[in-house]
């Protein structure tokens, strides 16, 4: 395939970075590039080889027509390797927090620049609600709020419709490699994961496991391999994530996870949403660790209520707070606080060198 579906002579994007995220999102207006992935591939991947290698996710969004929704919302993760390789399965919160600020940037949503505000995302899989915090402590605007294209905020992940949090049946079950068994809880909210007991990997208590080196990391290829299998994904994609977790420390839940080319240097946001899902099932792997601060999902009908207090999750990045809600008697919304962005410039994609520009 050649780079010729590129739409008009330039495309203009934007650079955001939630605090995190293991790289910067590029945000490109969905108008510009082709809808159909056999197209959309080679045209991501001539923009790919002009942003170079430090850009790893893109976010597509376009004003939605649906009501009730701000924007629609399509997460491309780039894969280690050639420009082509690309996971368009996957979802991606700290990417969707960027297209979110630069949708603000370019008017295309309200601001969000006092507590409240917020902009409803249309994903793959759900909705992604950015509600604004308050003010940015990088700047003020005149009208007190947070600046434009920065600031803090919370997140609520929604499924369209009942989630199928245990894709196998199964709370937890074994996945077979080459090295033998290894325990694991496979759980779909956000993102499918693998949840696997870091002492499993010999690795005992917070500290161990935050000081996991590569070669750990490639002893979990296999499982994270036996995973994708087990759920019908391809073995060389992104899904699904998997996460080592450790047992409950008077601090918290310990959890370290992987990423597309690498340890995560924090959590993902569908990292945090999904194990806060996953400590609402008994018989989960996370659920038997956290030990009695794991919340079982309450059964009544009702109102949006949060489940019991989960423990703060440990990750090597800081502490990360996600709290389930129920609804009907099912899980209905995982929210996660205190998640900071801010969008990094502008860039101008052409056929040579890509211009970046300051915001």
């Amino acid at each position: 395939m050649s780079d010729a579906p590129l739409v008009g002579p330039r495309v203009v994007g934007h650079l955001a970075r939630a605090l995190g995220a293991p790289c910067p999102t590029l945000v490109l207006d969905a108008a510009l590039l082709p809808a159909d992935e056999w197209r959309l591939r080679p045209a991501l991947a001539a923009i790919r080889r002009q942003v170079g290698g430090q850009v790893m996710k893109f976010a597509l969004i376009s004003r939605s027509a649906e009501p009730g929704w701000d924007l629609d919302y399509r997460f491309v993760q780039g894969l280690p390797g050639r420009a082509e390789r690309f996971d368009f399965g996957a979802a991606c919160g700290h990417s969707g927090l960027a297209a979110a600020l630069v949708a603000e940037l370019l008017g295309w949503v309200g601001p969000l620049r006092r507590p409240g505000a917020s902009v409803r995302l249309r994903g793959q899989g759900g909705a992604l609600v950015v509600e604004a915090a308050g003010a940015s402590s990088a700047g003020e605007s005149s009208a007190g709020g947070s600046t434009v294209g920065e600031g803090e905020y919370t997140l609520h992940y929604e499924p369209e419709a009942d989630p199928e949090l245990l894709p196998t049946g199964l709370a937890y079950e074994p996945l077979r490699t080459d090295a033998g068994e290894v325990g694991a809880s496979l759980v779909s909210f956000g993102n499918p994961y693998a949840f696997v007991a870091a002492a499993d990997l010999g690795l005992r208590g917070s500290a161990e496991l935050f000081a996991a080196d590569a070669r750990v990391a490639a002893r979990l290829a296999p499982i994270r391999a036996a995973a994708a299998a087990r759920l019908g994904h391809p073995a060389d994609g992104a899904l699904p994530k998997l996460a080592l977790v450790g047992a409950a420390e008077p601090a918290g839940l310990p959890v370290r996870a992987l990423t597309a080319t690498g340890w995560h240097p924090g959590l993902a946001l569908t990292g945090a949403v999904c194990l806060a899902a996953a400590l609402t099932l008994p018989g989960t792997l996370p659920h038997r660790l956290a030990g009695a601060a794991g919340p079982s999902l309450p059964t009544p009908a009702g109102p949006f209520l949060p489940t019991p207090a989960a423990p703060p999750l440990l990750t090597p990045a800081g502490p990360v707070t996600a709290t389930a809600v129920r609804a009907a008697g099912r899980l209905a919304r995982v929210t996660v606080p205190h998640k900071r962005a801010r969008v990094l410039g502008r860039v101008v994609l052409a056929g040579g060198r890509p211009a970046a520009e300051a915001a």
